[in-house]
């Protein structure tokens, strides 16, 4: 049997004698033409009855759109310091408010009197801006038309 086996690695190494007699080399080179010449035979036989080109078209799967997502129905809440300026705040009250205001009186007295009209006309000055702890304070002379001088002060507080 070894004599076959000695046979058959001669006949299959011949042409690369020069490069090496020993047995050992000679067998793995063996070993290497028959695991090349099965791979060949396995991608010859996948090639042929499982081609990668069939020619038809495969069915690509499509999938209805997830449905809405509900609403979020609760609150959250931020809480951040914010640092706003005093003049800023000034600038912002003292463009939004007007300068006279002019009007009547829901007075009872007014009521009672037939033909008497009381008017109101109120001019307002600078708005002022201040601060204390955990207070806001604003602040505006008010005038009245007797000229009698009318003071408002509106404290916030947090």
């Amino acid at each position: 049997m070894r004599r076959a086996l000695d046979a058959t690695i001669n006949f299959l190494t011949a042409p690369i004698r020069l490069f090496g007699r020993s047995r050992g080399f000679r067998l793995t080179l063996a070993a290497a033409r028959v695991g090349a010449a099965c791979f060949a035979a396995t991608l010859s036989a996948l090639d042929r009855f499982m081609p990668a080109d069939t020619g038809r078209e495969t069915a690509i799967a499509t999938l209805q759109p997830p449905p809405p997502l509900q609403d979020v129905t609760r609150s959250s809440y931020v809480i951040a310091p914010v640092a706003v300026a005093l003049s800023a705040i000034r600038r912002s009250m003292d463009a939004a408010a007007p300068r006279d205001l002019v009007g009547k009186n829901d007075n009872p007295v007014s009521g009672r009197l037939s033909k008497a009209d009381i008017g109101i006309t109120v001019a307002r000055g600078v708005v002022t801006v201040s601060e204390q702890p955990n207070e806001l304070a604003i602040s505006t002379p008010l005038n009245g038309t007797p000229g009698d001088p009318v003071c408002c002060f509106l404290a916030v507080s947090s």
